[in-house]
């Protein structure tokens, strides 16, 4: 049974009507084309498994539930316009059809030249050897490598895939051309839209209003209120696909199939205890009927975080709606992930408690003081001395790979005197810090940015060239004394290509 046709959004709007309806032939055409769209997704999405046997269900069961989901947490009375859900209804179809090698029309040659893929190649055989591979290794890798990052390259182009589905041709060996939706006029005027909300369930929610804050005009064929808000259907999107949780995912007796393994088969596990959500108030409530017992309680950790990220995603939707004035959602949080106690009501555990032990730092300049400065560095100035060059140089040659500008580069040291301080500041114009890196990896003490998922993200190609860094800590913005001296990083630019890090012998603010 195809279950999106017994959803509230369905009979409200594109649903063939039971009485006499003025506007029947738009209406028609719009269900038309999404039940022809429809069809061809199906096939794609059914070709996901074989690419990520070890993800759960990302077939069309799983794009059909997000129209019960979608209804459920928006409320019975949300307002949506024909046109608005067809083009929510496609943007379901495609938002994950890019996890397939079957959705990029050139399969995995197309995929292969991305950058990532090198790189991602790159960082799995560096954690599977504890060493960086050769050129023949990358272009010839192992079969379990070129899994790993084949799941791993899709899992991350998928979103930016589905942008293009809309408009993306599949030409047979006789010359026929195929199009997921197959309706040209219908395709011209909402195709770019359909993939630009796809693509962006992947995006940080704040960059939502930016993207969608104008109304689209009702198409020639429909009457002039069937105006489309992308807002409301971005963030509905992305709500309804974070909370389809549910068993529908994880059915036992293909998990028992696949056998997947690690965080994987975590998912499989506590995903195959929840049944469908409930809206109570304006909570979203999961529940399972079942204990897990503590040889699952990695699975039912996995549960809470997850929970917590639904309610994460709720918040920040519902923000967004508020703040700019379009109807808000009616579930805007997700009961029981105050605490693991409080969810304990609702996915219970079988004999044991679930305490947060997660490990926290009262007092970040103590542990710093007493893990940096003289700990790391000894009393001899010139070593951190060293380190900032060694940054610096790191920057300046990961610019050069970047920029393809080999001569590229220079780095300052200046001596200079604050009252009766003393400074040493160390400048280059190296590759800079997105906003990502001064507020992540730079505070995040003991983490490295250099072979990071986030460099990967920022800079791709990179890992793969052969850059290797040379700076063994990275001293952050953080204080290190060592004997009478305190050492620090004194400045770094958004990405601005000067960094400004120095150390003195008195504190300096």
């Amino acid at each position: 049974m195809q279950e999106f046709l017994e959803s509230h959004l369905w009979k409200a709007t594109l649903a063939a009507p039971q009485a006499a309806d003025p506007y029947s032939e738009p209406r028609r055409i719009l269900r038309d084309a999404f039940l022809s769209f429809r069809q061809r997704a199906e096939i794609l999405a059914a070709e996901i498994a074989r690419d990520l046997p070890s993800f759960t269900v990302h077939d069309i069961s799983h794009l059909d539930a997000l129209w019960e989901t979608a209804g459920l947490i928006a409320g019975e009375n949300y307002s949506l316009t024909p046109s608005e859900v067809f083009v929510l209804g496609c943007s379901f179809l495609i938002h994950d059809l890019g996890m397939g090698l079957a959705a990029y029309p050139g399969g995995l040659e197309s995929v292969r030249q991305d950058p990532r893929w090198s790189d991602l190649l790159t960082q799995i055989y560096l954690e599977k050897n504890g060493c960086f591979p050769t050129q023949e290794q990358l272009d010839n890798p192992d079969a379990e490598i070129q899994l790993q990052a084949t799941a791993e390259v899709l899992r991350i182009l998928h979103a930016k895939q589905a942008e293009a589905l809309a408009f993306a041709t599949w030409q047979s060996k006789s010359g026929e051309v195929y199009h997921l939706l197959e309706n040209t006029d219908l395709r011209v005027i909402y195709g770019k839209l359909i993939g630009r909300i796809a693509h962006s369930h992947w995006w940080q929610a704040s960059a939502l209003p930016e993207e969608f804050m104008t109304s689209v005009g009702a198409p020639t064929f429909a009457p002039p209120s069937w105006t489309v808000d992308a807002l409301k259907l971005s963030c509905l999107l992305r709500v309804a696909d974070a909370a389809h949780l549910d068993a529908r995912r994880a059915p036992g007796f293909l998990r028992t199939i696949r056998r997947p393994a690690g965080i994987s088969d975590e998912h499989w596990q506590f995903q195959s205890m929840l049944q469908k959500p409930q809206v109570k108030e304006d909570r979203l409530v999961f529940t399972s009927p079942c204990s897990l017992p503590i040889q699952n309680a990695p699975a039912w950790w996995l549960c809470y975080e997850t929970l917590k990220m639904v309610d994460w995603e709720l918040d920040q939707v519902d923000r967004i709606l508020g703040d700019h004035q379009r109807p808000r959602l009616r579930a805007r949080a997700v009961a029981g992930v105050d605490s693991p106690r409080e969810l304990t009501a609702y996915i219970p555990t079988d004999h044991w408690i679930p305490i947060d032990a997660s490990v926290r730092v009262g007092d970040v300049a103590e542990l710093v003081k007493r893990l940096g400065g003289a700990a790391l560095y000894g009393d001899d100035p010139i070593v951190p001395l060293r380190e900032l060059i060694q940054n610096a140089s790191d920057a300046i040659r990961a610019r050069r790979v970047v920029d393809e500008t080999p001569d590229w580069g220079a780095i300052f040291l200046r001596l200079g005197k604050d009252g009766s301080a003393w400074y040493v500041e160390v400048e280059d114009n190296g590759i800079g810090m997105s906003e990502k890196v001064l507020t992540g990896a730079l505070l995040d003490f003991g983490n490295s940015y250099w072979s990071s998922p986030a460099m990967i993200h920022d800079f791709p190609g990179l890992l793969s060239s052969g850059f290797r860094s040379t700076g063994k800590y990275g001293i952050g913005f953080f204080h290190f004394s060592c004997g009478a001296r305190e050492f620090k990083l004194e400045r770094d630019a958004l990405k601005t290509g000067e960094r400004k890090q120095g150390f003195s012998n008195s504190p300096m603010v």
